[in-house]
């Protein structure tokens, strides 16, 4: 939370609403006393941060997060959905899939590999290193 409250953004935010505080009746009673709201924002720093964590877990609760984004569940979650692709692949899936990927990659090795001999046996041929 405190690298939020550190970034340019919030900080630009904060500008504006200083700026805003400035113009409203408020913002005149503070420059009456001697404080310009900007000699506020160092103040109010610290105070937002420790308020935005709290904020941060009662908006948490009240929209039920951490039900819902729940850790553990996740976990278990993740666990079953891996152990049923788990059980899907049987040795025969796991045979097609590495033939698909091998003659996919591979193919294009056997290819190049075979321009690029013909390449170096005509520049032999031609330099006459047979």
């Amino acid at each position: 939370m405190d690298l939020l409250i550190q970034s340019p953004s919030v900080d630009h935010l904060i500008d504006l609403k200083l700026e805003e505080l400035k113009q409203r009746p408020e913002g005149k009673v503070l420059s009456m006393v001697g404080l310009e709201p900007a000699k506020l924002k160092p103040l109010i720093l610290p105070f937002i941060g420790g308020f935005g964590n709290s904020l941060s877990q009662i908006s948490a609760d009240a929209f039920g997060v951490s039900e819902v984004f729940n850790a553990e569940n996740l976990r278990k979650e993740i666990d079953n959905l891996m152990t049923e692709k788990l059980k899907e692949l049987t040795p025969q899936a796991v045979k097609a899939l590495l033939e698909r990927v091998i003659r996919h990659h591979l193919g294009w090795l056997i290819v190049w590999g075979n321009v690029f001999g013909g390449i170096i046996g005509i520049i032999s041929k031609a330099a006459h290193y047979s």
